[in-house]
């Protein structure tokens, strides 16, 4: 699959080796391209430039950036990755392997061993530095479960390795205070804006006797909970209906926005 590396198109990752590459001292944004349109392409490249500076890269990327990758590498209903390091910017391509049987069967999680912690600087930050994500997922499909979720060093739920997680307790929902050390995600704040979502500091126990739960990230949208841990998770029909209202909404999205 071509990659655009530096403003040239390639078929090999060559980059310039810099703390990017030697210790993932960089940034990253996977966007949803539906058609050819960036869906919530403000919001990714807002947060992705954020961090850029916290990292103290000195770069911006534009909207316009962002098109010109599209068009280049032909980018058609998938995700497109953008990676920022100090001397590298790269585009890349990713298949979107969400299928509609995922969505009625919904996912599977199970408590990660390692814990997160809410005092690190790369809190917040999507960071190029993704192997503790990785080793994580990679123990949870050895135990069975789909992704992992983590808690804090103080037993309080932060977020899955990939998505963001909301819980229905007494009829309310609920979602972790950003200060738990999670990432402030896309969708994650999407739909704070379609229902009312208090954040606030939720145990395992809390979402374990919970009403229903769903995940979030930008490519999958909205996925159910059906298991956490072995224990079946109630479902609740709102989950149904916040996965069609997305669906509606990246179908207008380009439309709305003007973008391509």
């Amino acid at each position: 699959m071509k990659i655009l590396v530096n403003g040239r198109i390639s078929e090999k990752y060559i980059t310039n080796i810099d703390t990017g590459y030697f210790y993932g001292y960089g940034v990253f944004e996977t966007i949803l391209i539906n058609k050819s349109t960036p869906i919530l392409i403000n919001e990714h490249l807002t947060r992705l430039n954020k961090s850029a500076i916290k990292l103290g890269i000195d770069k911006i990327i534009d909207i316009a950036e962002v098109e010109s990758a599209i068009q280049k590498l032909g980018a058609y209903n998938i995700g497109l990755k953008i990676n920022v390091s100090k001397e590298n910017t790269v585009f890349s391509l990713r298949p979107i392997t969400y299928k509609e049987i995922d969505y009625k069967i919904g996912r599977k999680l199970g408590v990660s061993p390692i814990r997160r912690n809410s005092t690190s600087p790369l809190v917040g930050i999507k960071s190029m530095n993704y192997m503790e994500n990785i080793l994580a997922i990679e123990k949870a499909k050895e135990e069975g479960y789909d992704k992992p979720l983590f808690i804090n060093q103080y037993n309080e739920v932060c977020e899955t390795a990939t998505a963001n997680i909301f819980v229905l307790i007494d009829g309310n929902w609920k979602t972790p205070k950003l200060e738990c050390g999670l990432l402030p995600g896309i969708i994650r704040k999407w739909v704070m804006g379609i229902i009312f979502v208090e954040e606030v500091i939720l145990t395992v126990e809390d979402v374990l006797e919970s009403q229903g739960v769903f995940i979030t990230n930008s490519l999958m949208g909205v996925m159910p909970v059906k298991e956490i841990n072995k224990k079946t998770i109630k479902q609740s029909e709102l989950v149904v209906d916040l996965m069609e209202s997305y669906k509606k909404y990246i179908e207008t999205a380009g439309e709305k926005h003007g973008l391509l």
